[in-house]
């Protein structure tokens, strides 16, 4: 394992990310994301969670960690935590 990792918060508990990416579209998931969102604001596209950062960039979190949990693909973290759209990392 490399140290240190990236994390965040999410609802107060603790996110490692273990591998992101720049977010771009795909041919099955058109890229429609808000002109205008907050840092760290969490846009769920099907089984792709995007989250803002500065100067209208986007990433997508592919593989997550949630405190105590297992690590696992975003869209299974998603079927978890269906409420997550417009919640803020950090």
């Amino acid at each position: 394992q490399l140290w240190p990792g990236a994390f965040t918060s999410v609802e107060g508990k603790k996110l490692i990310v273990h591998r992101l990416r720049v977010a771009e579209s795909t041919s099955d998931a058109p890229l429609d994301l808000p002109a205008i969102a907050e840092p760290g604001a969490i846009v769920v596209m099907g089984e792709r969670m995007i989250v803002a950062c500065a100067q209208d960039t986007w990433l997508e979190l592919v593989e997550v960690q949630l405190e105590g949990k297992k690590r696992m693909p975003a869209g299974e973290f998603l079927r978890g935590y269906t409420h997550i759209t417009g919640v803020r990392l950090g």
